[in-house]
C-alpha cells in the first residue's frame, strides 16, 4: 500500500509552528513539543526538544534523538545493539 501526503508542517525560529492543516501557533516555552504523533496505533511520535536542541523520533521499540550538533543518542528499549544510522555511529 502505498501513501501520498501532501501536507506539511513548518517550524520557524524557535517559536512559530504551522501545523498539517495550516494552522499558525507560537510557543515561547524550553520545554519538549510533540510535531506528529500515530494517535490511533500510537505506533511512532515525532518531537522536537528546544532545551536539548534536538528532534526525537520514537517508535515502540526505540527512540532515536537527533542533536543540532550531528550527534545521535539512540534508546533501545529491545535490547538492541549499537548501529550506524546514516553515517552516525551510535556507540553504547
Amino acid at each position: 500500500m502505498h501513501f501520498h501526503i501532501t501536507a506539511q508542517g513548518v517550524l520557524i525560529g524557535s517559536e512559530h509552528f504551522i501545523t498539517l492543516d495550516g494552522r499558525h501557533f507560537t510557543f515561547k516555552g524550553t520545554c519538549a513539543y510533540v510535531l506528529l504523533q500515530d494517535v490511533v496505533d500510537g505506533n511512532f511520535s515525532v518531537a522536537i526538544d528546544y532545551a536539548s536542541k534536538s528532534i526525537i523520533v520514537s517508535d515502540q521499540h526505540d527512540s532515536v534523538e537527533f542533536f543540532h550538533d550531528s550527534k545521535v543518542s539512540v534508546l533501545y528499549k529491545s535490547g538492541k545493539k549499537p548501529c550506524l544510522l546514516h553515517n552516525y555511529y551510535v556507540p553504547f
